[in-house]
């Protein structure tokens, strides 16, 4: 026997579903930025000022990697706050990420931290899990929505 031919049954790899899943991702920031567009801010063409944004601003990550986060936005009252947004519309591995966005978000250099979630592919004690996580962080202020609607009627109430 060959080494090739332990090779002929695997099945092919689905990249269909992982491009899916980016577009939908996609998408998603999408919509936070047309929200935050409604919300009066506009994206800055260098250091964000008060009521700008940045979007794929990249940070030190928990493993000494780069890591983009969605956007960092001016905001009137907060200050800079720099949002980690992902979707995920079907069960995956999403939420095994958690323990991943909390630590390397709390690294980021912005005392206001946000993740945002969309879409309806993690567990529910994995959310709850994160919130409760992000609560407990003293030294930086985090806040985790899931979805869109609560995350602007955050933004907008401060």
């Amino acid at each position: 026997m060959n080494q090739e031919s332990l090779f002929e049954d695997l099945p092919e790899v689905d990249t269909g579903k992982y491009e899916a899943s980016m577009l939908s991702n996609q998408k998603f920031c999408d919509q936070v930025e047309q929200s935050l567009v409604a919300l009066g801010f506009c994206e800055a063409q260098g250091v964000p000022s008060q009521n700008e944004f940045l979007k794929n601003v990249p940070y030190t990550d928990m493993y000494g990697g780069i890591r983009k986060a969605a956007f960092l936005v001016q905001h009137q009252t907060l200050g800079a706050v720099r949002i980690e947004a992902h979707k995920q519309e079907q069960s995956g591995s999403v939420d095994q990420k958690f323990p991943f966005f909390l630590e390397s978000l709390r690294l980021a250099p912005e005392q206001n931290l946000v993740i945002l979630l969309g879409g309806k592919g993690y567990k529910q004690k994995a959310f709850d899990w994160i919130k409760t996580a992000a609560s407990n962080i003293q030294d930086k202020q985090i806040k985790v929505f899931s979805d869109l609607d609560e995350f602007i009627n955050f933004f907008v109430s401060k």
